[in-house]
């Protein structure tokens, strides 16, 4: 998809009516401040070929997958739709960020222009089976999923964390945002983003003790505050999409126990995923 005339061609042969561009590239904290120039420029470049080129050939409706990210870190708790560019980015993410701003004001833009259905759907902290889990890129749970069951196949007696515990995220089962989109195809209109959050909201502390008690690791949780831990609390607004008459149905425990049993069934050693 960095290619313009792949995508272009892709879309001519194909037609689709029904666009969901979830492509990126993105990893974790440390990722995005190791790669902001590369996820600036590849998500950035990703999200006008796909975009445009779904104009062209006047698909019905395109969904873009933003991220949480896109919202100011100062900005009021939960973060509603309307906070976008409304201050400073976080500085660990802003590459990553910067390019997804890019997809949504395109979409909001191109349907203010053009009168066409392209708008971004915002989900928190997603996870659940085929996620990232042997990768250095992974996003916190499931980094935090495989570093406790490593601990406990190796009988460690301790598992170190990064950071400090203390941030609150929101974490949404990736059956229950692939049910939103299918949801939002299906009944939103307009260019503007949507949030599609759970409305729980857990510390990473807090997180990493329901991944213990569901792996069943009697070990101890150390947490390391030299690495840093980013916003301190963020949290979607989900009342848009509620009010439509969608809301997630998976508990975070309950995710995370089928998260893990996928895992578990599938997992052989390192580096399988």
């Amino acid at each position: 998809m960095l290619d313009s005339n792949q995508v272009q061609n892709y879309m001519r042969e194909e037609t689709p009516s029904y666009i969901f561009m979830l492509a990126a590239n993105y990893g974790g904290i440390l990722a995005c401040k190791k790669n902001p120039g590369k996820y600036l420029y590849n998500n950035s470049v990703m999200a006008l070929n796909v975009i445009n080129s779904a104009y062209e050939i006047k698909s019905n409706k395109l969904v873009y997958v933003s991220s949480s990210v896109i919202y100011p870190k100062n900005s009021p708790q939960p973060f509603k739709e309307d906070c976008l560019l409304n201050g400073k980015l976080d500085e660990n993410t802003e590459g990553y960020a910067l390019a997804k701003i890019l997809g949504v004001k395109l979409c909001q833009l191109y349907n203010k222009q053009y009168g066409i259905n392209f708008f971004s759907a915002v989900p928190p902290n997603m996870y659940g089976p085929f996620d990232r889990f042997y990768d250095n890129n992974a996003n916190v749970l499931s980094s935090i999923i495989t570093k406790i069951h490593e601990a406990k196949m190796n009988n460690k007696e301790s598992v170190e964390l990064f950071g400090t515990g203390k941030p609150k995220r929101e974490f949404l089962f990736v059956d229950d945002f692939s049910d939103a989109l299918i949801f939002l195809a299906k009944n939103f209109e307009g260019g503007d983003n949507i949030n599609v959050g759970s409305g729980e909201e857990t510390s990473i502390a807090e997180l990493a003790q329901i991944v213990k008690e569901v792996i069943e690791y009697e070990g101890e949780i150390i947490f390391n505050p030299k690495y840093p831990d980013g916003v301190m609390r963020k949290i979607l607004d989900s009342s848009k999409i509620n009010s439509l008459g969608w809301q997630a149905n998976t508990s975070l425990k309950e995710g995370i126990i089928k998260t893990y049993d996928w895992f578990s069934n599938y997992y052989k050693s390192k580096g399988d995923f």
